[in-house]
């Protein structure tokens, strides 16, 4: 019975990567930054996948022409809400597939670790009466690799003050972060390393 379970919960799990933010800080586009000739929103999406996950990536429309090189269309979901910051990106895929759950992950997260997501997607199988999976460092939650269910999704709005907020104020189980390198995050250019290249 465990087995049957864990197959249907896995089911209803898809894969995110976050890349329709307006990048302000970085001034470029972070989901196409390269490290070792691949942009960043790929390898996400490629640790995402690896966990058998069928995986989407959010974007806005001014980004679909570049985004479709590296990916197929019906891969790349159009942000409905670009001014709301990531809810309004994941509220975008949840109101195209309402009974699945969401497992995001930001695009700047290009140190996660494929045992730290193994650690999340475990929790989400085997305890099902939460509402989120979430990273906690003992002062924040890190709600950009981050499991959010459909049924509790349909009851956010799109202007809720922030992730954070939602993840507090909600059923979220509190997973403690291990390894707080995976949750390094690139939001400037000179916090960037030189495998690192910049698309112009």
């Amino acid at each position: 019975m465990y087995v049957v379970n864990l197959i249907i919960e896995m089911e209803k799990l898809i894969g995110v990567v976050l890349c329709g933010g307006k990048s302000s800080r970085m001034g470029r586009d972070k989901g196409l930054i390269l490290m070792n000739g691949k942009p960043w929103a790929m390898i996400c999406a490629e640790k995402l996948q690896e966990l058998g996950l069928r995986v989407l990536v959010s974007i806005n429309d001014s980004q679909k022409e570049e985004y479709s090189k590296y990916f197929p269309l019906n891969a790349l979901v159009m942000d409905n809400w670009t001014e709301s910051g990531p809810i309004g990106g994941i509220l975008t895929v949840h109101k195209q597939f309402q009974t699945s759950d969401l497992l995001v992950l930001a695009c700047d997260l290009v140190d996660m670790d494929i045992s730290t997501l193994r650690v999340l997607v475990n929790k989400y199988t085997t305890k099902p009466y939460f509402h989120f999976y979430a990273f906690h460092n003992g002062r924040f939650w890190e709600p950009l690799c981050c499991i959010y269910t459909g049924r509790v999704l349909q009851g956010i709005p799109v202007l809720a003050r922030s992730l954070q907020d939602v993840l507090g104020s909600g059923n979220a189980l509190k997973i403690p972060v291990q390894n707080a390198g995976c949750f390094k995050n690139y939001n400037r250019l000179d916090l960037c390393s030189n495998n690192f290249q910049i698309n112009i």
